[in-house]
């Protein structure tokens, strides 16, 4: 069954895609001749709003790509400093209990 499905798949695939030209033969014959000016503009015009949208899309993306960006770093930032402020409180205390073993160990003498 998976295969049959597969086989038939693959069979779409290769057959060939030529969407515009099914359009154009489903047209009726006189309809294009009497608007055809009209349609290239529509179409046109359809290709223009398209990019347009396109467009917009890339850039918005573009937009949220750097602000992720943006924001991983700060993040990155902010674990640096939370780890600098770590190691400096442990070598803050590690030189205390240093200093208190070397006194202790001074006073037992």
């Amino acid at each position: 069954m998976y295969n049959d499905a597969s086989t038939a798949r693959e069979s779409r695939k290769t057959e060939p895609q030529d969407t515009s030209r099914k359009l154009l033969d489903a047209a009726p014959k006189e309809d294009m001749s009497n608007n055809s000016s009209s349609n290239i503009d529509e179409r046109g015009d359809e290709y223009s709003s398209v990019m347009s949208t396109t467009v917009t899309y890339a850039e918005d993306l573009e937009e949220l790509i750097r602000a992720e960006q943006l924001n991983r770093v700060a993040l990155i930032k902010q674990i640096t400093s939370e780890r600098e402020q770590v190691g400096a409180a442990l070598t803050s205390a590690f030189s205390t209990i240093v200093i208190v073993f070397i006194h202790t160990d001074h006073l037992c003498m």
